[in-house]
């Protein structure tokens, strides 16, 4: 099993490879969620207001205390 933090400053489902993974945080901390070793694409749920609207990632190597951060920007407007 492998560890990912995915960092936006909204609470939003995480969405890895189509399939939802949980909530990208719990109260103000992110939360880290466990998905498997390998290649996949992360997306979040909700209101499209973020870029990249999604990004390929490789999974290998990370633990509970040195996950996988995968960074969104919260936009106003998506083009």
């Amino acid at each position: 099993m492998e560890y990912v933090i995915v960092e936006f400053p909204e609470a939003r489902e995480v969405m890895v490879d189509g399939q939802t993974q949980g909530v990208n945080l719990s109260g103000q901390e992110f939360r880290v969620l466990m998905v498997e070793e390998g290649l996949h694409e992360v997306s979040l749920g909700g209101n499209p207001n973020y870029i990249p609207r999604s990004q390929k990632i490789v999974v290998d190597g990370t633990s509970p205390i040195n996950p996988l951060r995968v960074r969104f920007e919260k936009v106003e407007k998506v083009a």
